[in-house]
């Protein structure tokens, strides 16, 4: 009977030092509700580093391009973001995350003045997502900038946070209201340069919606249109 006792309490020692050593990883679904949970709340640093978690260590699962697309949706530099957006669409086109990432791509390339590029793209939505929930918005926009780019100067509002004379002074702001989680939330931080660098915040198709997404997250700032 005691040299039973003494096994199993060497059983029960060795398994508790294997556990402090080599701690059960959790499984990807649980570090991906871990993130979704993040993203929800706000908590945007949390979720950032909870899908780079699981980008990073489980490379083979079925989450991997809707880690990406919120990594992109958090993602600070805009060509970081897109270079993830254009990763969804060419290595996972079935995901149901595929559509939405090609007209966040859209989106950036309508903001960085690159209405043919986003044009080019929002035909590649429209033909090969036909039952997309963004299909609407897209086909919107094509009429808006035309089917090559050709109407740069399409009517649309967006919100004017800031105006400097230094550049540097609009990157930090951008960058202060990107942190703040503007972009995850629908509303792209971006800078219109001429002979101020102007700091603005979301592409809105009406005044109205702008005003509402001005009010709705209590921005300083003024109404424009592009």
């Amino acid at each position: 009977m005691r040299y039973e006792i003494k096994n199993v309490l060497l059983l029960t020692a060795y398994c508790s030092l294997f556990t402090a050593y080599c701690p059960l990883s959790a499984s990807p679904w649980q570090v991906y509700k871990e993130a979704k949970r993040a993203y929800t709340q706000g908590e945007f640093e949390l979720a950032k580093k909870k899908f780079e978690e699981l980008r990073k260590n489980y490379k083979n699962t079925e989450l991997i391009p809707y880690a990406m697309y919120y990594s992109g949706k958090l993602e600070e530099n805009p060509k970081v973001a897109v270079s993830l957006y254009k990763t969804i669409v060419d290595s996972y086109p079935d995901s149901k995350v595929a559509d939405n990432a090609l007209y966040r791509i859209t989106q950036y390339y309508y903001a960085t003045n690159n209405y043919k590029e986003s044009a080019n793209y929002l035909k590649i939505l429209i033909e090969k997502y036909p039952q997309s929930d963004c299909m609407k918005e897209a086909n919107k926009w094509l009429k808006i900038i035309g089917s090559k780019g050709e109407r740069p100067f399409a009517l649309t509002f967006s919100i004017q946070v800031g105006a400097f004379l230094k550049q540097e002074n609009a990157i930090n702001l951008k960058e202060k209201l990107t942190k703040q989680g503007f972009s995850a939330i629908g509303g792209e931080v971006f800078i219109v340069s001429n002979k101020y660098h102007k700091v603005r915040v979301g592409n809105f198709s009406t005044r109205e919606k702008a005003e509402l997404f001005k009010n709705k997250h209590n921005i300083k700032g003024f109404i424009v249109r592009q």
